[in-house]
Order: structure tokens, then C-alpha cells, then sequence
């Protein structure tokens, strides 16, 4: 018989046997074909492979563990074998040595959609949820078949929140390509292009979304959005009206309909026009920070200051009007909100230094010195050019002016004087030219703690759309890049808010 004469080909039969023993539920014949065929070869990676997956079909794992890694060490190119044993240390929950797997076997096989999308569920149970997205992200695209289009918008949604961007708009296109008239990928594509700064080809996402469905008043009002960024200000006014005509209760219409007003110096329009909002909505900090504006700009600081402190109330800091700070401005309330929700497990902490780089009135400061450094042995050191007027009259009336520290001048020469390692946090809000961004992101990252936070304002502002060097984000983004794998992106939206590791290779996928 030929299996007598040529052992290796009897080792192969006995294998295939074994693989056609399991196909049919017969666990215990493929672990007798196995054991046969490794009396015959005991380094036949194959048998060793099919015994390690009808040990694990049988339940046992440490078992089937073992003949996996032998597996492996007599054929380590065995793709599948790395895939089953990161199933196998997912299931015991030692999921750092099932992400190794995994991963191993997506450098063998870089298309291995099921190893993505197993990746995706253990960043998910480990809350990791940026890089579980990006995992799904990975698993749909390279699937055979293109996947439901509920799950690419609720990919595309989530890609585009957590700021990948160019995935969440590659999700849209992938449902248009199967469905060119579905709405919501109209609206989702559009609302990312939006954040691309693609202006043009948002505004043609929304006038298809228009197409389809006329009375929709979020698309009037994003298309009012996307004017009011690029100052055409009658066709924002358009927009919006026409998407208050729609839906009288959509009342971020309203706040960017003030904005036209504010930017386009109509003071005595803006108050009227805030005032009449107020009516309608009291509760809206952002219409008295609108009405202050104004008011300020006219004259009437009182009035704006009070404004400021009503809105400051409103977003949750009730201390700015208790300890009637003076600020002329808000710029700062908005974040207060995502700030609550990064910066709350710093609270009271004994010797907490934080760094803030552009500090205007001291409205942030004061924030922090209410909310964050509460423990005595706390500092903030703030940098400024030139200190506005009302600067060290708020910070006294904090009650804790001893814990501050103030620098008059250039970030760029204060900066390297500080103590390297010394900061919890690096709140960036100074010069906003893209050059001036990048220089004190440099230099204050070596100034930050392992664990500390940086905090960079007016990441998606752009004073100048046909200057470049006057977008923040430029800068910003040039110091991402420098520093790849020594950091963690918490919070990408207007601000941007990174937590400081150390160097490691990430285990996110692009």
C-alpha cells in the first residue's frame, strides 16, 4: 500500500481524515487520526494544527494551547493558528496575549478581516473604543462582500466623532456606492467634509440631501453653517431662516444667525436679536455670551461682564458670578463641559502644577483654581504677552492668587527656563499663528509629566482661509506628527486634548 511505502503520505491522509472528522462533529476520530499521524511524524505541523483546534472544539484549552505553539514551532507561517490561539486567550480573558496574536497574524495575512474584527470586540471590552472603530473600520472594508449599510453610517458617525475623518468619509462613499440617494450618507459625508474644511463639496452633499428631501431643515442649517465659515453672509441668512421657517425650534439656527450679526459688527442687530432669543430660550449661556459681545463692543462693559457671568452660570461654574469676576470676554465657557469630563480625576490633588500659555482676562485660570487646583500645594503658571487689564483683579478674587505664577512675554523665551517633567497639564491658547502653535507644543511637551495632559485651543480655526500660517491646526498637526506613539488623543473637536505616554508601538490601525 502506498500509505506503507511513503509514511509522509499516510501522515497527510490521516490529517485530512482528521480535518474531515471535525467538519462532522467527530471530535474524538480527529484526535485518533491526529495521534496517528503524529506516531508516524511528530513534528507534522498540520496534525499538530487539526489536534490543537479538536482539543479546543472539545474544551480544552490548555490542551489545545499546547498543540498550537507546537504547531508553530515546527511551521511558524500557520496564519490560522495565531488567529485561534488569540480566540482562545480571548476566551480565557488574557486578552494582551490574544491582541499579540492577532496581530501576528495580520502581518502574515494583512487582509484577514475576521483577526480585524476580533481585535475590534477586545478594544471594545477594554473600552478602547477610537481603536475598536478603527478595527471595525478594517473588518467591513475587507470583507468579500460589501457590508450592510447600517453598519458603515454607524461606523462613519463614530469615525468622524472620534476625528478620523478620512475613514468615516470612506464609510459614506462605500453606502452611496450601493444606494447613490440615500439621505443620511448625504448628511453624514457632508457634516465630515465640513470638519475637512472642504466647504465646496460639503455644500453639494447637503443640496443633494435638499434634493431628496426638501423640507429638511438641519441640511438649510448646515448649509447656513458652511456659509457663515466662508463669510458669505447673506447666503448664511438665507440658510438660516429658511431653516428656522422649517423647524422654529431649532435653536443652534438662532445662535448662527448671531453669529452673522457679530461678525458682521450689526451690534445694535446682535442685541436686539440676542435679547429676542433670551425671551424665547433663557437658558441659553451661549445668547448671553453673544449679547456680550455686543454690549462690550459698544460700551457697555457692565452689562457684557454680567452677561458673562449669567452664561458662566449656566455652563455649570456659578463661582464666576459669587466672586464677581470681570470678564469682558468669553471665550472660554463652551469648553467647560469636555473640560469637566478629562480634567475632574485631577480635583484636589496635592501638588498639581498646571502650565497655561495665553491667559487674557484669566478666565481659564480662574476656572481651574475653582474647580481643579483646590489643594493647597496646587500651581498654575500663565504666560502671556501682555496681560489684559482685568487679569490680576480676577485672579485675587479666587481667593488663591499665591498659587499663580505670572510671565509677561514671549512663550517661545519663558518656556525653556521652566522646570523639564514638572506639569500635569499644558494648556496652549496663545499666539495663533501655525509656527507659534508647533514652537510651544515643542517645548512644552518636554516640560510635561508622564500621564499629564496638553490642551490645545482653536484647533479647527482658521482666521485666514488663504493663509495658511494664521490656521492653528497646521501647527498642531506638525507636532502630532513629530511625536507619534508618545501620546493619546482623549478629546479631537474645536480643542484638541492629548494625554502624554510613554514611547510605545500603538496597536491602533489607520
Amino acid at each position: 500500500m502506498t500509505s506503507i511505502a511513503d509514511p509522509e503520505v499516510t501522515v497527510q491522509l490521516l490529517t485530512e481524515q482528521a480535518e474531515q472528522a471535525i467538519a462532522s462533529g467527530n471530535i474524538a476520530d480527529a484526535v485518533a487520526k491526529c495521534e496517528q499521524a503524529l506516531a508516524i511524524n511528530a513534528h507534522h505541523a498540520p496534525a499538530c494544527k487539526i489536534m490543537g483546534v479538536a482539543l479546543h472544539l472539545a474544551g480544552q484549552v490548555d490542551e489545545a494551547i499546547t498543540w498550537y505553539i507546537r504547531a508553530l514551532q515546527y511551521q511558524p507561517s500557520l496564519v490560522e493558528v495565531y488567529f485561534n490561539l488569540g480566540s482562545l486567550y480571548t476566551q480565557q480573558q488574557q486578552l494582551t496575549q490574544a491582541i499579540s496574536y492577532y496581530e501576528t497574524a495580520l502581518k502574515l495575512k494583512p487582509d484577514f478581516a475576521e483577526a480585524y474584527g476580533s481585535l475590534a470586540q477586545i478594544f471594545s471590552k477594554l473600552q478602547r473604543q477610537p481603536e475598536a472603530n478603527r478595527y471595525w473600520y478594517q473588518a467591513l472594508t475587507r470583507q468579500p462582500n460589501p457590508a450592510p449599510i447600517a453598519d458603515y453610517l454607524r461606523l462613519g458617525s463614530a469615525l468622524g466623532e472620534q476625528g478620523d475623518l478620512d475613514l468615516a468619509v470612506d464609510c459614506y462613499h462605500r453606502v452611496l456606492q450601493q444606494v447613490p440617494d440615500h439621505e443620511a450618507a448625504h448628511a453624514g459625508l457632508g457634516e465630515t467634509l465640513v470638519r475637512q474644511g472642504l466647504w465646496e463639496s460639503a455644500i453639494i452633499c447637503y443640496q443633494q440631501q435638499l434634493r431628496l428631501r426638501p423640507d429638511s431643515a438641519l441640511a438649510y442649517f448646515h448649509l447656513g453653517d458652511i456659509y457663515l465659515q466662508l463669510e458669505q453672509f447673506d447666503a448664511a441668512i438665507t440658510a438660516l431662516q429658511r431653516s428656522l421657517e422649517l423647524n422654529p425650534d431649532l435653536i443652534w439656527a438662532y445662535h448662527h444667525l448671531g453669529q452673522v450679526y457679530l461678525k458682521r459688527q450689526q451690534w445694535e442687530t446682535a442685541i436686539t436679536f440676542c435679547r429676542s432669543v433670551l425671551e424665547k430660550y433663557p437658558q441659553a449661556p451661549w445668547a448671553y455670551t453673544h449679547l456680550g459681545r455686543a454690549l462690550a463692543a459698544q460700551g457697555e462693559s457692565a452689562a457684557a461682564i454680567a452677561c458673562n457671568q449669567q452664561a458662566s452660570q449656566l455652563r455649570g461654574w456659578p463661582t464666576c458670578s459669587s466672586h464677581n469676576y470681570q470678564f469682558s470676554q468669553d471665550w472660554f465657557t463652551h469648553n467647560i463641559v469636555v473640560w469637566e469630563a478629562h480634567l475632574s480625576a485631577f480635583a484636589n490633588l496635592a501638588n498639581l502644577n498646571f502650565l497655561e500659555i495665553g491667559s487674557f482676562e484669566g478666565m481659564s485660570a480662574c476656572w481651574f483654581l475653582d474647580r481643579i487646583l483646590t489643594h493647597p500645594s496646587s500651581t498654575i503658571t500663565c504666560i502671556d504677552l501682555e496681560f489684559k487689564e482685568f487679569f490680576d483683579l480676577n485672579i485675587a478674587r479666587t481667593d488663591q492668587a499665591h498659587k499663580v505664577r505670572k510671565l509677561s512675554g514671549k512663550s517661545q523665551e519663558w518656556l525653556p527656563t521652566l522646570e523639564k517633567n514638572f506639569f500635569h497639564l499644558a494648556y496652549i491658547d496663545g499666539c495663533h499663528l501655525a509656527q507659534s502653535v508647533y514652537q510651544d507644543a515643542l517645548i512644552s511637551w518636554g516640560l510635561l509629566k508622564l500621564g499629564g495632559m496638553m490642551i490645545f485651543d482653536d484647533y479647527e480655526w482658521v482666521e485666514d482661509r488663504n493663509n495658511p500660517e494664521r490656521n492653528p491646526k497646521l501647527g498642531v498637526d506638525r507636532f502630532l506628527g513629530q511625536f507619534v506613539g508618545q501620546y493619546q488623543i482623549l478629546h479631537k473637536a474645536y480643542q484638541l486634548i492629548l494625554k502624554k505616554n510613554r514611547l510605545i508601538l500603538s496597536t491602533s490601525v489607520a
